[in-house]
């Protein structure tokens, strides 16, 4: 069994093993919100299709909590994740026409070439072992019509994630006109992410217990009080007003802080330091762009 087949095995039995979602997905108030930017950023693009509908490729559906968002939007979305459990989950979750889901591996699916108007990749780049990234972004340009547009998104860090530069480079080998959007806060992401691991901790460890074969055995129904009050917290971070506030504050109080520093440091290591230290850095990545209109030009 090769290493990417390994992998693959094994982010299926990640799905089998947390059927109620692993991510989270469908009440995590961060993943909500990254949705709704997701989504704001192609209701401003030109995406018109060869019908009243734009024929959709979301590429990683996982249980298609995007993809129905994005059925709203386009009409017609094609969903596919290398994991079949995870497309058996999505297709019992969405009854509609025009949505679809389907269990393929890109690079290596055996989808039809040049037919879709636009491919969605929402934070499934990372999950590729480095010598297939090229080839996934090439398979995704040929499932494109000429013209078509791809939206692929990750989180901004050093390996497996993206520093900005670095996923729009790999992206204009098979892509015209990039353009990159930069959004959320690296510090308050960080926190995000280590409460919600708090929160699987403290889920797993007070609902199941391994038993002999490494199975989960659900032991009580009754979730602890730093369970719930973490739940709470990330289903409603990045919607509480007060919350929302305070970030708009902090991040403009450190922006002009920064600006002050570099006016006065210019380029020192001041300035730098301070900002590493308080991770004055987006959290996620946006890259648009389109296939040539002309395959001839390629």
């Amino acid at each position: 069994m090769t290493r990417r087949s390994l992998a693959l095995e094994k982010l299926d039995e990640f799905h089998r093993r947390y059927e109620e979602d692993p991510w989270c997905l469908h009440w995590r108030g961060v993943e909500q919100v990254r949705h709704a930017h997701v989504l704001s950023v192609l209701g401003t693009l030109d995406l018109s299709g060869s019908t009243n509908t734009i024929s959709t490729l979301d590429v990683g559906c996982s249980r298609g909590d995007f993809s129905g968002k994005l059925h709203n939007l386009t009409g017609e979305v094609t969903a596919v994740d290398v994991s079949q459990t995870a497309v058996d989950i999505a297709t019992s979750r969405y009854n509609l026409d025009g949505l679809v889901f389907i269990s393929q591996t890109i690079p290596g699916s055996s989808l039809a070439r040049g037919v879709y108007d636009l491919a969605t990749c929402l934070e499934v780049i990372y999950y590729l072992q480095e010598k297939d990234r090229n080839k996934f972004i090439f398979e995704i340009s040929e499932l494109l019509r000429p013209g078509g547009t791809i939206l692929i998104t990750s989180l901004v860090g050093g390996a497996p994630y993206f520093q900005p530069q670095e996923l729009q480079t790999l992206v204009e080998q098979s892509f015209e006109e990039p353009f990159m959007i930069c959004y959320g806060w690296s510090m308050f992401q960080q926190f995000e992410q280590n409460l919600f691991r708090l929160y699987w901790r403290l889920n797993l460890a007070h609902h199941y217990t391994s038993g002999d074969n490494g199975d989960r055995d659900e032991v009580t129904p009754n979730s602890s009080t730093t369970e719930s009050l973490a739940k709470h917290l990330l289903v409603n971070l990045g919607k509480m007003p007060v919350f929302g506030w305070l970030l708009r504050a902090s991040l403009v109080t450190f922006s002009s802080t920064v600006k002050v520093l570099l006016i006065w440091q210019g380029p020192g290591r001041l300035a730098h330091r301070f900002a590493r230290l308080l991770r004055l850095t987006p959290s996620h990545t946006i890259i648009v762009a389109r296939k040539s209109p002309d395959p001839a030009d390629k």
